[in-house]
Formats: C-alpha cells, structure tokens, sequence
C-alpha cells in the first residue's frame, strides 16, 4: 500500500473512533460526573461539560476532514 494510501486510511479510520468516544463522552455514566450543583462563572457544571465535549468533537472532526481533503490533493 503507498504511502499516501496508509496516511488517507489512517485518517479515514479516524472519524468512527472520534464517533465512539463522542459517545462514550455523552453517555449516561459519564455524564452523571459534571451533573454536581456547581456553578462556574454562573453555568451549571454540566452544561459546561457538554459544550466542551461538543466543541471538541466540532474541532477534531473539521480538523481530521480537512486533512482527508488535503490529502485528496485539494486545498
């Protein structure tokens, strides 16, 4: 396999590992450790605990995509 073919792969392979651990993330177990009533900056602790998971996982995926993109040969 070239080169360029594992390095595509290997990005490939990374969108449904990024799709595993969103959800493991956001599962129900997890989810429960933020859920303490405390307040940081006035927003509840697990509010800010799915907007982190959200934004990181936005982040990941645009940054894995656009590198399968420039991998393609595009800009």
């Amino acid at each position: 396999m070239p080169v360029k073919k594992q390095a595509r792969h290997r990005l490939a392979s990374r969108l449904p590992a990024l799709a595993l651990c969103g959800l493991l993330a956001l599962c129900y177990p997890l989810i429960l450790l933020p859920s303490q009533p405390l307040l940081i900056g006035g927003i509840p602790l697990l509010y800010l605990y799915l907007f982190a998971v959200w934004l990181l996982l936005i982040i990941v995926t645009a940054r894995t995509i656009r590198a399968l993109h420039r991998s393609d040969g595009g800009e």
